[in-house]
């Protein structure tokens, strides 16, 4: 995800922005928020907002950047911060049974494209009708010395209103979460889950760019929001799956994934889905990735109740592969044993997630299969090298005490 900095030093906007539960930093600008010549409040919020987010912008430069500022207006005067007790207790007496109204500023800056996003959001807020002892006894207890108004609306501030008014409550202490949840969304960085970028080909390179990555290996993945339907790329093993819709499913995917590399062929390398049930639709599969772009072949890493790929049935496929230069990859799919919903159910697929996304490799290997075909090639993507060392030091002893007697018992029939 892109990096979030928040440019603003208020613990209480960082407060706000936690709630959204989405990592970020916090960076304080340095700007004069002195009103310009015949400047309007709107004015002034939306200027300092952009001000205060191009400031860090400088020193963040392809982060989103998020820049807010505030005044509260009594009639047609800017509230200022009262400085001492005097007159913070003399405005809080003016304020009295009146209207403030608060405007906040907020802007959204792509630092690695320049592209803001700007708003101000209007609160109004009514003064219920203050006693003076309530008056001291309130600036007594907070000392609202340094805030506009001599109040602090996100502390004991609130028990000086009557009513607040306005669309989003978050926008009277100073960050409007649901506008910024907003630009968040536009910018590509939905706050519950999901990234346009899995589907946005445009927004998806601009990512790439800001994140400094220079191209991407792109196969289904419903944690990426780029799931192929009716469990495609799940395999025969899938749990209700219908073989025939996930042929469907592997069609419709493997078009749109072709239109969406051809955006940026040499940006993005599109890993194509193959249907292992019917042998000759997944040699179809296989040479219309191959005549549309796509750079791999999706193996099912679990067969359900077909034969394993040491089996002669998947012949084809192997030379198909082979002859259109597609490499194969594995990802975990429905291999894995369902746990249910138990204590380590979660870690447990995890733990052996990669043990199933190799193990299609050890059938080929034992299988003959890349002797029979010398320029079949096989890939993993997102699945680590450590299991390498591992694998080869077991396969070089399962070869030497036992394959090899294997060989002679098989021959010998």
């Amino acid at each position: 995800m892109r990096t979030l900095v928040l440019a603003s030093s208020s613990r209480y906007r960082a407060e706000l922005l936690a709630r959204l539960g989405l990592p970020f930093e916090r960076s304080s600008p340095d700007v004069d928020e002195t009103p310009g010549p015949g400047e309007s409040p709107t004015e002034l919020v939306i200027r300092l907002a952009q001000a205060k987010a191009a400031a860090v912008a400088a020193s963040h430069g392809r982060a989103l950047i998020i820049g807010s500022d505030q005044v509260a207006v009594c009639g047609d005067q800017i509230l200022g911060k009262p400085g001492s007790v005097e007159r913070a207790e003399a405005q809080l007496g003016a304020l009295s049974g009146n209207t403030v109204t608060f405007q906040t500023g907020l802007c959204l800056l792509d630092a690695a494209s320049g592209e803001r996003q700007s708003e101000v959001v209007t609160t109004p807020v009514r003064f219920r009708h203050l006693e003076p002892q309530e008056i001291s006894d309130y600036v007594a207890r907070e000392r609202p010395l340094d805030c506009a108004g001599a109040f602090k609306s996100e502390g004991l501030g609130i028990a000086l209103f009557e009513a607040i008014g306005g669309d989003d409550p978050t926008a009277l202490i100073g960050l409007p979460l649901i506008e910024l949840c907003r630009m968040l969304r536009r910018a590509g960085v939905p706050v519950l889950g999901g990234r346009s970028g899995a589907w946005d080909p445009e927004r998806r390179l601009r990512e790439l760019e800001a994140d400094g990555i220079v191209a991407d290996i792109i196969f289904p993945d419903g944690s990426q929001d780029n799931a192929a339907p009716f469990q495609a790329a799940e395999g025969p093993g899938a749990i209700g799956a219908d073989h025939a819709l996930q042929a469907v499913g592997a069609w419709a995917y493997n078009r749109w994934l072709a239109e969406f590399c051809a955006h940026a062929p040499a940006r993005h390398a599109g890993i194509a889905i193959v249907t292992i049930h019917d042998v000759d639709e997944a040699v179809a599969q296989i040479a219309w990735a191959a005549d549309h772009g796509l750079r791999g072949v999706l193996l099912p890493s679990g067969v359900g109740s077909l034969p394993f790929y040491h089996h002669p049935r998947y012949e084809p496929i192997w030379a198909a592969c082979e002859e259109r230069g597609l490499p194969l990859h594995t990802h975990v799919g429905s291999a894995t044993p369902d746990y249910g919903d138990l204590p380590g159910s979660g870690p447990l697929f995890a733990y052996e997630s990669l043990w199933f996304s190799h193990r299609p490799l050890w059938f080929l290997i034992w299988g003959g299969v890349f002797e029979r075909h010398p320029g079949l090639r096989m890939v993993f993507a997102e699945q680590g090298a450590d299991w390498v060392p591992d694998t080869v030091r077991i396969m070089d002893n399962m070869y030497l005490h036992m394959f090899r007697h294997e060989q002679k018992r098989l021959s010998s029939r």
